[in-house]
């Protein structure tokens, strides 16, 4: 039996919190529903316990339309990215611990594995720190994926786009993956 989209969002929510990419309370996920609207999930509960149940609809000013919880502090961002991007069906942000700290440290994102080649060959874009949850963050997030299917947000996290909630996870995924063998590669170019 196929998943409905609020089960494929909270799923992709647990696999997030299985790998590690999001923290108990950090991290969001939406699919879209229709041009007005998408489901998103949640503010202030466990990451690694959102089910079905738990995530909302909301329409792009953030009014819930369905559900019983309020949306993820970073609704905006989702409704900025689905007005911009028509072919984005998923929006996946996460806290990766790696990408983090390439950013961090001035490093570029460059893919170095065959899977991220082909699932980020266009790289990676970076917007500098940012009040998150504000329409001036999620604006220059949107505005930094023209062009990106990733974006790194220094000293808070990263942001994946897909066309399903496989691509938009698998991308995150990889995303840290890649960036962590680059952290590992520029600690052992030191010794």
């Amino acid at each position: 039996m196929p998943y409905n989209e609020r089960e494929l969002v909270a799923k992709c929510m647990g696999m997030l919190y299985q790998r590690g990419l999001v923290t108990a309370t950090g991290g969001n996920v939406s699919a879209r529903n229709d041009d007005r609207s998408f489901y998103v999930t949640p503010t202030s509960l466990l990451k690694g316990e959102i089910t079905a149940e738990t995530v909302s609809l909301v329409d792009f000013d953030g009014n819930v339309l369905e559900g019983l919880h309020k949306p993820s502090s970073e609704w905006r961002m989702h409704a900025s990215i689905y007005r911009a991007f028509p072919d984005v069906s998923y929006v996946v942000h996460a806290h990766p611990t790696y990408a983090l700290a390439l950013v961090r440290r001035g490093l570029k994102f460059s893919p170095i594995t065959e899977e991220a080649s082909i699932l980020l060959p266009e790289g990676v874009s970076v917007v500098g720190k940012m009040v998150p949850g504000t329409w001036d963050f999620a604006e220059a997030v949107a505005s930094s994926l023209k062009g990106h299917k990733a974006v790194l947000i220094e000293d808070h996290g990263a942001v994946t786009v897909g066309k399903d909630c496989v691509e938009a996870f698998a991308r995150m995924d990889v995303l840290e993956q890649n960036c962590k063998i680059a952290v590992l590669w520029h600690l052992l170019q030191k010794r």
